[in-house]
């Protein structure tokens, strides 16, 4: 936020009285190649580096006392340019302060690759304060991804109803992801606390909440099907999002009351192949690892064995099918409930397209106050009960997913593993039996990874194999 006009006198003389007790003259200097860092500069013009150095290839910019200064907000410096902008960003991560203003509509945010405790807890009166500070217009509102949030809550529900957005923005790795996530987190609960405090009756504030939790349990979904580990980041979405929630007053606040998702641009490319270094979707190596499968016998994922998966591969599968048929036989006697794919009642807008991994409890992304190494932790910090796909299991059956749906889902990507490993040679001559109809120029030159492909997928192998090896057109 832009500070009070008294505010920022009092800033200015503090910085005049630092700049009469300094005997030399400071400079901004950065080397060939290197950072911008603070140089005195001699009465003979030659600049000095801190570590002593004098170089004539140097890039310089003025420099300003108020450029020493710990803002919240650097467009409050005087003469700012990117030197001492950066020099900002530079102090106040080094301090565990990752967000900083930019003027009154822009946050900064630098990913701090490491757990921030209490970073993104939700205290009650952390909204009641936030919004005290809004209501006087002072600059005390900290700057954090949820006063963001907050200051786009309050708008909408403004007595002009003004629409708001919300964009992130960044190169991978620099905390988009977790940045929404936690967004979504901060709407959630001040919807909540809303209701909490109505007087509605209890069938309206359990429906209420149960979108609430649906829009949570769905980013988690999304980030399953549609994140993957790159070289830069261990949580990288594939795709974009556009997150659409509807708000109505409430009392003296206001509720969620429609959300719609909306995808676009995914990666699809990664799911057949990846760059050394990288992986494919989360969900793949959550489902093989809930199943005791190895990565490695998958072609899709990297792997080089195309030999037939262990037996365990067979166990797991007759596990869901198993469990598709009867809960298929229990649905057909008692008649199957409603889903709705949307999550708003009437709301417009599409399912989302396919993809994501366990948004509000996956901490693969540092920012998010989880590890390095992926492990999931649910909203209170603690590891997931099992495994990352019991938390996805577990989303998808809140958002209205039958056990057979969901075991539907796990045998489907089975299935397309299993397609990855299928292996097609030209054939070797007219005696060739499994020759394909209709002059075909392939064969399946191994019939086990087809065959578990085919029972995955529910479909005759025969089938499957005139499919893949028989001209369409």
């Amino acid at each position: 936020r832009v500070e009070g006009a008294a505010s920022r006198t009092r800033r200015r003389r503090k910085a005049s009285a630092l700049a009469s007790a300094m005997t030399a003259s400071l400079c901004w200097a950065r080397p060939k190649g290197g950072a911008w860092v603070l140089a005195e500069r001699t009465e003979s013009g030659d600049v000095i580096l801190p570590d002593g150095r004098t170089l004539d290839t140097l890039e310089t910019a003025a420099h300003n006392v108020s450029h020493t200064l710990n803002w919240d907000d650097p467009t409050c410096m005087d003469d700012l340019h990117e030197a001492p902008l950066l020099d900002l960003l530079r102090r106040r991560f080094q301090q565990g302060t990752i967000y900083t203003w930019a003027g009154p509509d822009v946050l900064l945010s630098v990913n701090p690759f490491r757990t921030i405790p209490r970073l993104y807890d939700l205290p009650d009166g952390w909204r009641r304060a936030a919004t005290a500070a809004a209501e006087r217009k002072s600059s005390s509102t900290p700057p954090h991804v949820f006063s963001v949030a907050e200051r786009a809550w309050r708008s909408v529900l403004s007595a002009a109803g003004t629409p708001q957005a919300l964009v992130c923005n960044g190169e991978s790795g620099a905390g988009k992801t977790e940045a929404c996530r936690q967004m979504l987190r901060f709407i959630a609960h001040a919807s909540a606390d809303c209701r909490a405090v109505s007087a509605a009756a209890g069938g309206a504030k359990e429906e209420a909440s149960k979108l609430e939790d649906a829009v949570l349990n769905t980013t988690c979904v999304l980030e399953a099907f549609g994140n993957a580990r790159t070289k830069h980041n261990h949580n990288s979405s594939r795709f974009g999002k556009l997150t659409c929630l509807g708000v109505t007053p409430h009392g003296k606040g206001g509720v969620v009351s429609s959300c719609s998702f909306r995808t676009l641009l995914l990666e699809r490319s990664r799911v057949a192949g990846q760059a050394a270094g990288e992986r494919s979707f989360h969900v793949f190596y959550w489902l093989l690892e809930a199943r005791g499968l190895d990565p490695d016998s998958y072609a899709m994922l990297g792997g080089t064995a195309r030999s037939p998966a262990p037996p365990a591969a067979t166990e797991a599968a007759d596990t869901i099918y198993a469990a598709s048929e009867e809960e298929a036989e229990g649905e057909a006697a008692e008649g199957r409930p409603e889903m709705d794919a949307k999550l708003a009642g009437g709301a417009e807008g599409e399912a989302a397209e396919s993809e994501a991994a366990p948004g509000d409890t996956i901490a693969d992304d540092p920012i998010a106050g989880g590890t390095d190494d992926g492990e999931v932790k649910t909203e209170a910090g603690e590891a997931a009960p099992s495994s990352e796909l019991a938390v996805v299991e577990a989303a998808l059956a809140a958002l209205g997913f039958s056990a057979a749906d969901v075991a539907g889902v796990w045998s489907t990507l089975l299935g397309l593993l299993e397609l990855g490993n299928v292996a097609f040679i030209a054939p070797g001559g007219e005696g060739d039996s499994v020759r394909s109809e209709g002059g075909g120029s392939s064969l399946v030159e191994e019939a086990a990874p087809l065959e578990r492909a085919a029972e995955a997928l529910g479909v005759p192998a025969a089938k499957l194999q005139k499919a893949l090896t028989m001209r369409t057109h």
